[in-house]
């Protein structure tokens, strides 16, 4: 079982347009068990709109409501990487990233429901402003369809709403959960700071990239060149220069990292360093160090590093919760409705 990640899961539908959905064209469905109801070599064409893809707990879970939050997912990845990136490999296995994002789009349902499942037990409820808000936002999406294009797509207001509805519900329910979380963070425990760093390789790599180990002679020469790089770099007007024109690693100078980020033994001199500082040689496992401190407090990496310390705190006290409300909620799936919807079809029928 995966856990709430964070709040944002909740807003599937967010990329949803109308605008995507009226470049759908009507499709029809065949079941695949036609058989059972007719023959065995007749298939029958069945309105699947009002059909239950799965159940968690008590609430149902519409087709039509699954294929809104489908097509939200269907429009962002297709978006960032093309309407054909759903029978890309992902593994050596041959799994498809739409097996990918079919079994995190129904995470996210189960997520949302589980969570909305509770909204009586804790007593929380839409106010009326979100209730107005819901209804604003169920409007906008649905002012560019008429009503023969909304019978067309079986599209209505009601499924449309109660997914706003569901987002904004689960929202709130993670905030009151959250609400007392610590977001006191010390400007120590979230630092981030600025480096630059030439590297002096003690290994090599052979053709198919596997490790070679330097031998003790060689390993004496990278030290020994180290040292004298440190001297120059002393002297150079630029550091950043230099360690491009020296550095083994001349794809990487300048770093952002806080605690955590860098094998301890950097660490341990990185962040005792002020700004304009240049270190001793540091010989860590990947290689002969020379650090130089751009900034030893970058205020904006700093407080961003805040708000994700304060985020993981919230996400952590209400998984504790959510974990136990998964683990005594029943979650029931129609796997032949599931498994007939794809990412490669025109969603709406």
């Amino acid at each position: 079982m995966k856990y709430i990640k964070k709040v944002s899961v909740f807003l599937l539908i967010a990329s949803l347009t109308s605008a995507s959905l009226l470049s759908c064209n009507k499709k029809d469905k065949e079941t695949a068990d036609a058989s059972k109801q007719q023959n065995e070599t007749e298939a029958s064409t069945v309105d699947l709109s009002n059909e239950t893809v799965l159940t968690v707990g008590d609430i149902d879970v519409s087709y039509k409501e699954v294929l809104l939050y489908m097509q939200s997912y269907k429009d962002k990845y297709e978006n960032l990487y093309g309407g054909d990136i759903w029978s890309y490999k992902v593994d050596s296995e041959g799994k498809t990233f739409e097996t990918v994002f079919k079994e995190k789009l129904l995470e996210d349902i189960i997520n949302i429901k589980t969570i909305c499942a509770q909204a009586e037990n804790l007593g929380v409820t839409l106010a009326e402003d979100e209730l107005l808000d819901v209804d604003e936002l169920t409007a906008t999406f649905l002012s560019s369809f008429t009503e023969a294009q909304m019978k067309e797509y079986n599209i209505d207001i009601e499924t449309v709403k109660k997914v706003y509805m569901d987002n904004m519900l689960a929202n709130k329910i993670y905030e009151s959960l959250t609400l007392n979380v610590d977001t006191d963070v010390s400007d120590e425990e979230a630092r981030q700071i600025v480096l630059q760093y030439l590297l002096v390789s003690n290994c090599t790599f052979d053709e198919n990239g596997n490790r070679v180990e330097y031998t003790e002679e060689q390993l004496e020469a990278a030290k020994e060149k180290a040292v004298e790089l440190r001297q120059q770099a002393l002297e150079a007007d630029s550091f950043y220069s230099f360690a491009q024109e020296n550095s083994d690693n001349k794809d990487e100078i300048e770093i952002t990292v806080g605690k955590g980020d860098m094998e301890a033994d950097l660490e341990k001199v990185a962040f005792s360093m002020t700004k304009g500082e240049i270190s001793d040689v540091i010989e860590s496992k990947s290689g002969f160090y020379i650090l130089y401190c751009v900034s030893d407090l970058d205020r904006e990496a700093t407080n961003a590093a805040k708000e994700e310390i304060i985020s993981n705190r919230q996400e952590e006290a209400f998984n504790t919760t959510y974990k136990e409300w998964a683990d005594n909620t029943k979650v029931k799936l129609n796997k032949d409705i599931w498994n007939d919807i794809s990412f490669d079809d025109q969603l709406f029928q």
